[in-house]
């Protein structure tokens, strides 16, 4: 399948790229949270391997359906569906979408062993699923280690598919692979903290918010960096600072997707009284969502 890429546009010949819709987006956000999902659970299955029960449950249910939304999402945005499987009779190593398309498929292997070990436990699946389950228990540890590269790998690439695009200086930048990836774990950890039982969201609480706190660092350096960069990246800039898109992305995914959820669980842990239950979480998922497609469209506009 021929990838071409674009260098030459400008905001008079070719002022917006309508190639990529909410589809990619939307796309972008699942494979992020289940990159976090997978390093969260292979991480918890290497060092408390019987700490986290109802956790690992929820990474196990979760990553396989997730996945394949995602991945249902990309079928469907592409114009040529029949060619979909030439990704994979070749490996291009300068492609990104090569990249991608291989790290997909065997993060959606890992995730489907995972799936069906945890579902074999219905009488009328046990027989047909306790092969699959046995050989996921004694291959475990070599899958959480596997987990992590490819969660790490997935996430990344979340990124590093618009970076790689030079034509969209919004997008061509090396903040971008990081900040999807910090994202994605922060996401993750906020969809296990809706999830987990108390003892154990107690646990996974000071992780989570160490990574919020990162992203929100991430995030604001994406901004200067943009409004610092060259020409192109300030012009890119001024949609994130704009009144259409600066009001979703100052507002949503920065004061009530990082800031106030930090604010929160910080509060919560000093004074161990107060409880603001699902709402940091909530608030986390729904900016993590909106960073996606503010970073999509905003990209989308942006030209050299």
């Amino acid at each position: 399948m021929p990838e071409i890429t674009l260098t030459g546009v400008n905001g008079i010949t070719f002022p917006i790229m309508n190639t990529w819709g909410w589809e990619v987006a939307l796309d972008l956000f699942f494979g992020g949270l289940v990159a976090g999902l997978l390093i969260f659970g292979s991480v918890l299955r290497l060092r408390y391997p019987q700490g986290f029960p109802r956790t690992l449950f929820w990474v196990d249910l979760l990553g396989f359906p997730l996945l394949s939304a995602g991945m249902f999402l990309l079928l469907l945005d592409l114009s040529n569906k029949i060619n979909l499987w030439r990704f994979y009779v070749t490996f291009q190593p300068t492609s990104a979408m090569s990249w991608g398309a291989w790290m997909l498929l065997f993060t959606m292997i890992v995730l489907t062993l995972r799936f069906a070990a945890r579902v074999s436990t219905p009488a009328f699946l046990a027989n047909t699923l306790a092969p699959v389950r046995l050989w996921t228990e004694h291959f475990d540890r070599a899958l959480a280690m596997a987990g992590i590269l490819l969660g790490a790998g997935v996430g990344l690439y979340t990124g590093e598919l618009l970076s790689s695009i030079a034509a969209r200086p919004l997008w061509n930048t090396a903040v971008l692979a990081p900040l999807f990836l910090v994202s994605g774990l922060g996401t993750g950890g906020a969809l296990l903290w809706l999830l987990a039982p108390k003892e154990e969201r107690a646990h996974l609480m000071p992780a989570t918010l160490a990574l919020w706190v990162v992203e929100l660092v991430l995030v604001c350096t994406f901004a200067i960096n943009l409004a610092f960069g060259s020409l192109a990246s300030q012009r890119a800039a001024s949609l994130l600072f704009g009144a259409s898109l600066g009001a979703t992305f100052w507002g949503l995914v920065v004061l009530l997707g990082l800031v106030v959820p930090i604010a929160l669980s910080g509060l919560e842990k000093i004074q161990r009284r107060l409880t603001f239950g699902a709402l940091p979480p909530i608030l986390k998922l729904t900016g993590g969502l909106a960073l996606r497609f503010v970073i999509v469209y905003a990209g989308l506009s942006s030209f050299l």
